[in-house]
């Protein structure tokens, strides 16, 4: 559906991110980053996820020589309760209390995305957010859900496109933001930037 104008690398390791952009039909490189996504992060949530996406940008542009005519994109998504932010569980525990505490809950995601171009130092920094309501999860769901691979590379210890989308009840707002990338603001941003155009027929 779409064509990449110009070289374009994903700073991240996420399959359901490279799936997304793989589906409308984008060609990029994916150089994974490795960041701390615990140090010193605002407090606001769409804050904390576009400093997490910037950070994850600029791990991936230091690898790269700085005259290299690339685009970056570092993404992150958090998942917010009572006003505190989520993140991947760093156990079983943790994801464990993670659950507990969205069972029968209203919840707010929020993903932010950094793209950036070294060369010519445009850049765009956005944050997206969507809420979502779990249903009522008995201590044997969320046991059994646990058992999966599923929760640990999650933020929130789950994630709405796999096993787990039964457990949303209903969403307000962007279901690809929920999944990790909000598609709708992130393609209207690389086409705005000349990354990418819609492809014609010949």
């Amino acid at each position: 559906m779409y064509i990449t104008l110009t070289s374009l690398v994903l700073a991240s390791s996420s399959p359901r991110r490279r799936e997304m952009l793989s589906r409308l039909g984008l060609e990029f490189k994916i150089v994974g980053s490795d960041v701390d996504e615990t140090v010193n992060l605002p407090v606001s949530p769409e804050l904390a996820a576009q400093e997490l996406a910037r950070r994850k940008a600029l791990a991936v542009v230091a690898r790269f020589e700085p005259s290299e005519d690339h685009w970056f994109l570092g993404v992150d998504t958090v998942v917010v309760l009572d006003g505190r932010i989520l993140g991947k569980p760093a156990d079983r525990a943790q994801a464990e209390e993670f659950l507990q505490g969205l069972s029968g809950r209203w919840h707010e995601v929020v993903s932010g995305y950094c793209l950036i171009h070294p060369p010519t130092r445009r850049q765009a920094l956005r944050s997206v957010s969507s809420r979502a309501l779990f249903k009522t999860l008995g201590p044997d769901e969320i046991a059994a859900y646990l058992e999966t691979d599923e929760p640990w590379d999650k933020a929130g210890a789950y994630a709405v496109q796999g096993i787990a989308g039964y457990m949303v009840e209903r969403l307000d707002g962007s279901f690809t933001n929920v999944v990790g990338l909000p598609l709708t603001e992130l393609v209207e941003d690389m086409r705005r930037l000349g990354i990418i155009a819609p492809r014609r027929k010949r």
